[in-house]
């Protein structure tokens, strides 16, 4: 880091043998001071002239000549070059300075560093990195010592920044901050380090305490006060302090917390029938031995320890003007500390000094209070100041049998803060109870009695309503089964209701598909739920006998999902056997009757004989499986084929052969072949069948792209003719997912053939054939959003013969306007069709991560971004601006991100080691600027709190440059190999495109040759400056290619949609 080499140009062939060394000179660094350097020739092809000892991030000037041993003489001196020297570790930050600041109102903790720029810079100060350490010592809720470490934290800032704040840190804890500087070398420099300590505070939350009454020995009730264990991790606790409220006759107005009740003594509380009012009952040190404390006893317990003492000068005392009892206050063995003295004034009118405090009379020390400040929703805080020789009264007189009571608890801590010397905290009331055997009637204006009525009189008349319509509904099924229909059939009440005639809704043309499925989109898929429930469920003259009998409903798979017998499919019956000619299937009819379907359930164990029985009968040779075999740890559908290849399974008097599969990116074909024997002559007949099964189809869903779907469809009909038969089509249930493809199969045709549809009247049709076809709401929405997109857009894929051709036909002006091309044109479109825009960026759009968004333009989708692993005792650690995108496969093939800033290089690490990304792809400069990235690796190695990134090697090419590196987390030995491939090519002009595809290509081969050769399921992380235009392209070409070589068709516009649907600004 403080040498330079500097390399002579290789001088003309003819004066080589007459150069015997070189004269060098350097200028530059503090001084103007030149050095001479006298390099002698060993080798002309290696030539170099070393200076070592410079000082660090300082420019030189160089130039040198050659000469000669012979005539002793040199030629001219070259033109100086400049050079500057690398920077080095910088020293310490100076005047570093630290606060810990706890907040009363908001209850935040502060930690805020400050310092100044290093002595020594030894180069550009880039960052500054503060690491903080926190260490606390309490008490459990046990009694148990305990010891609490916080962080390390680690916060990075630029180099204008010489301040950080941790926020939200513990209280009652000592922390350590050590900051140093980083020059462009990366590597931290010398550290300084400052404490301080964080006040203690009351503990986070009280909430309600329980109380129950109890007898005791003498037969008279008392309570007895559950307290929780609380832990002293926020400060020690100085005393607990039990209230009692009396709740006298008349209406008794609470505030909405305790802390603003104004506190007597017990005397007064019980002064006559009428009083009531807030007590001092109990004041005890820690419940640790005794979490149950008895009050209402009459037994005042000794206040133990001084410093419980001290709690009780935490209330203002306010003297009154006449003595109304002279019940003592405090305890008789109470006494004043060493420390306090008590004047004529603190002890009240005409009192002398030094009078004990049990002396007093209660007109000489009410309590009342004149500060309070913050609280919480759990519990209330106040910050007092003591007043010394003032008192509040301590009494745990006897309860009154006649009166009903509540109560609090204030837990006192002892705080280091400069503003006071305690802070409390409030409980919730206590539950109201009386003080004798029954609750006496008080009128507490919480309104609570008052609204639970309310309740109980809605929830009566209601119960009524309900009660009244039952009873009609009861008279009118009397009424309706007595009426039998023609065919003997029993129409009931809800069969009257449902079976009315749908209505007859009017086709949509081509043009218009696309507005009406935004505007029954509106108002949360208003429109569709509308058109959605006028669908029928039953028909009056449609009936399921035979699925209703006894025999046959164990071949029903649920229970609800039936087939009419009208439309069902009858097998041969076996041995002349009635029931063995039912299975749960129905016919329905395609558009204009060209083409026949089957609709089942998917076959059980116990079925799968007779779904075979019905593919040979049928003549059956195209089979569409539209279901899992398991979704949701849930059987959907039995295995009905065997497994390997040339395998074969016997099923009845049927042989099943499997014979070759074929996959693709959500289906697959398996070509299956069914062999029978004839009993009588012994021939065996065959048949093949193709079975097409979907794969990214979950039960009652509808998928998430319809061009998956569209594209399955238009590959089974361009293998159907007529001769093979009707299509089998099944799912689980054979209603939800099988009537949904049957419907847009329809649809699909009559939109081509007569530029509209009509898909209520097309659904009612159907579910005419098969009940419940077209299951849920959300797949009614999916026809529609499926013949939208296709009405708009067309059919997009491009055959790889034809590709050429297409994209000079797509260069030629557009038919609707010749200013632009038809590539252009369909760009356009493509801009202005709206997606779906229910797509929210929550996390990413919140005030604690949008520091880690490069552009608010760009945040990644919480659907599908990138969640980093959380760390223990650190908030918002778990955002990365980050995308998964899916690849050709549709799996989560690639991670689309943008460049690392300064303070997330280590976020970024940590995303590359938990998703275990052996690949990255990088399309951007290194350097500083909004628009570059910064280096966020060094040229050996460097760490990142507790990952360790190692440089190992790079390579360099034409198009790109090769880096390998390796990635180890240290807590747990933890190492991956990474490979880093950076594109060299890209344009510096904002929106160009390289002018070459040749480089594209290349990176994109090498990027997907690097993952083929790995042994789990690769992932590509793609960066550039917003993760957005040059990645997405990327994404997009690799996704192209596997396609192209896959299916020897590619779909560039259905592509495009995708990436643009996973993350903004894509493409």
């Amino acid at each position: 880091p403080t040498s330079i080499t500097i390399r002579p140009s290789q001088p003309p062939a003819d004066l080589i043998n007459f150069i015997h060394y070189y004269e060098a000179e350097m200028s530059g660094g503090n001084g103007t001071a030149t050095k001479n350097e006298i390099t002698y020739l060993t080798d002309q092809r290696f030539l170099s002239i070393f200076f070592k000892n410079l000082e660090m991030a300082t420019d030189y000037s160089f130039r040198a000549r050659a000469c000669s041993e012979l005539t002793k003489l040199c030629g001219n001196w070259s033109e100086p070059v400049t050079g500057t020297t690398s920077d080095g570790p910088p020293s310490q930050p100076r005047n570093i300075r630290i606060s810990c600041k706890h907040y009363n109102i908001t209850k935040r903790n502060v930690v805020n560093v400050r310092w100044e720029v290093p002595e020594s810079p030894n180069g550009q100060i880039v960052a500054y990195q503060a690491s903080m350490i926190g260490v606390s010592h309490y008490k459990s809720e046990y009694g148990e010592a305990k010891k609490d470490t916080w962080g390390p934290k680690v916060i990075h800032s630029k180099e204008n920044t010489r301040s950080v704040d941790y926020d939200n840190v513990p209280a009652n804890t000592n922390y350590t901050v050590t900051v140093s500087a980083q020059t462009r070398s990366r590597r931290p420099g010398a550290q300084v380090s400052a404490s301080c300590t964080m006040p203690p505070t009351t503990p986070t939350q009280i909430g309600r305490i329980n109380w129950v009454k109890v007898r005791n020995e003498e037969g008279n009730w008392i309570f007895k006060v559950l307290l929780p264990r609380i832990t002293e991790r926020n400060g020690p606790i100085c005393c607990y302090k039990i209230y009692l409220t009396r709740l006298n006759g008349q209406h008794v107005s609470l505030p909405d917390s305790p802390d603003m009740l104004h506190i007597t003594s017990f005397a007064e509380v019980h002064a006559s029938e009428n009083a009531g009012g807030t007590y001092l009952a109990e004041v005890f040190t820690t419940p640790l031995n005794a979490t149950d404390v008895f009050v209402g006893d009459g037994k005042n317990n000794p206040v133990p320890g001084t410093l419980c003492q001290e709690c009780l000068h935490l209330r203002h005392m306010l003297v009154t003007a006449e003595p109304t009892t002279t019940t003592p206050l405090v305890p008789s063995n109470f006494e004043l500390p060493n420390n306090e003295a008590t004047s004529a004034a603190d002890a009240g009118e005409g009192a002398p000094a030094g009078v004990a405090p049990e002396s007093r009379t209660g007109n000489e020390a009410v309590a009342v209070e004149d500060e309070r400040k913050a609280s919480s929703s759990h519990g209330k805080r106040d910050t007092f100041t003591k007043v010394p020789g003032r008192y509040e009264p301590i009494q745990d007189g006897l309860i009154d049998d006649y009166s009903n009571y509540t109560g609090f608890v204030e837990i006192v801590v002892q705080t280091t803060s400069s503003e006071s010397n305690y802070v409390s905290l409030y409980s919730e009331y206590f539950k109201e109870l009386s003080g004798g055997p029954y609750l006496h009637p008080v009128y507490v204006q919480d309104n609570v009695s008052e609204i639970l009525h309310i309740i109980i009189q809605v929830l009566c008349a209601l119960i009524a309503v309900v009660l009244c319509v039952l009873l009609v509904l009861c008279f009118l099924h009397r009424h309706f089964t007595n009426n039998i229909a023609q065919e003997g059939e029993a129409i009931s009440l809800g069969d009257s209701l449902s079976s009315a005639k749908p209505p007859v809704l009017p086709p949509i043309s081509k043009d218009d598909l696309p507005k009406a499925y935004n505007e029954k989109h509106k108002d949360s898929d208003y429109g569709f739920q509308h058109e959605f429930e006028l669908l029928p469920d039953k028909f009056i003259d449609r009936t399921t006998k035979n699925s209703d009998l006894k025999e046959n409903m164990p071949k029903n798979r649920y229970p609800d999902i039936k087939a009419y017998d009208q439309t069902r499919v009858k097998l041969m019956q076996l041995n002349g056997l009635s029931c063995s000619d039912y299975i749960n299937a129905n016919f329905v009819i395609g558009y204009k009757e060209r083409k026949k379907f089957i609709c089942a359930q998917g076959p059980m164990d116990a079925t799968i004989n007779d779904f075979w029985r019905m593919i040979w009968e049928q003549h059956l040779e195209i089979i569409v499986m539209l279901t899992n075999l398991e979704e949701y740890n849930k059987t959907k559908c039995a295995k009905y084929w065997p497994e390997c290849t040339n395998d074969s399974i016997q099923y009845g008097d049927l042989l099943i052969t499997f014979q070759s599969i074929t996959y693709h990116p959500d289906y697959i074909i398996r070509t299956l072949k069914v062999t029978k024997r004839s009993s009588s002559s012994g021939e065996e007949t065959s048949r093949e069948i193709s079975q097409y099964h979907y794969l990214a189809w979950k039960d009652f869903m509808a998928p998430e792209h319809p061009q998956g779907i569209t594209k399955f469809i238009n590959r089974i009909n361009s293998e159907y003719s007529l001769q093979r038969g009707p299509i089998l089509v099944h799912c689980s249930a054979g209603v939800g997912r099988t009537g949904t493809f049957v419907a847009l199969d329809t649809l699909m045709q009559q939109l081509h053939e007569e530029g509209q549809v009509f898909i209520f009247n097309t659904v009612c049709d159907m579910r005419y054939q098969r009940n419940f076809l077209v299951q849920s709401l959300k797949q009614y929405i999916f026809l529609y959003r499926a013949l939208a997109e296709l009405a708009y857009f067309g059919d997009t894929e491009i055959d790889h013969k034809s590709l050429a051709s297409t994209v000079e036909a797509f260069k030629q002006p557009s038919s609707e306007n010749v200013e632009i091309s038809r590539l252009e044109h369909q760009f356009q479109r493509l801009k202005a069709f709206q997606e779906d825009t229910r797509k929210t960026t929550t996390i990413g759009s919140c005030e604690e991560n949008k520091k880690k968004n490069r552009s608010e333009a760009c945040i990644p989708y919480d659907k599908n971004r990138v969640i980093l692993a959380p760390i223990p005792g650190r908030d918002n650690c778990t955002y990365i601006n980050a995308s998964f995108i899916d690849g050709y496969d549709d799996e989560n093939n690639f991670i689309v991100t943008q460049d690392p800033m300064e303070e997330t290089i280590f976020d970024f690490w940590r995303m590359i080691l938990e998703q275990r990304v052996k690949t990255i792809v990088m399309f951007s400069e290194i350097g500083d600027g909004p628009n570059k990235c910064p280096r966020y690796w060094a040229d050996e190695e460097m760490k990142y709190e507790h990952l360790l990134v190692r440089y190992i090697q790079s390579e360099s090419g034409p198009y790109y440059t090769k880096r390998e590196f390796t990635v180890t987390n240290c807590k747990t030995n933890d190492t991956i190999a990474v490979t880093q491939f950076q594109y060299n090519g890209w344009p510096t002009v904002e929106g160009e495109v390289p002018e070459v595809t040749r480089g594209m290509i290349e990176i994109v081969n090498q990027a997907q040759k690097h993952c083929s050769q790995q042994q789990d399921i690769f992932t590509i992380a793609v960066h550039c400056s917003l993760g957005t235009d040059k990645s997405s392209l990327f994404v997009a070409m690799c996704i192209l290619v596997m396609q192209l070589k896959t299916e020897k068709r590619v779909d560039i516009c259905t592509v495009v949609r995708k990436l643009r649907a996973q993350r903004s600004l894509m493409i």
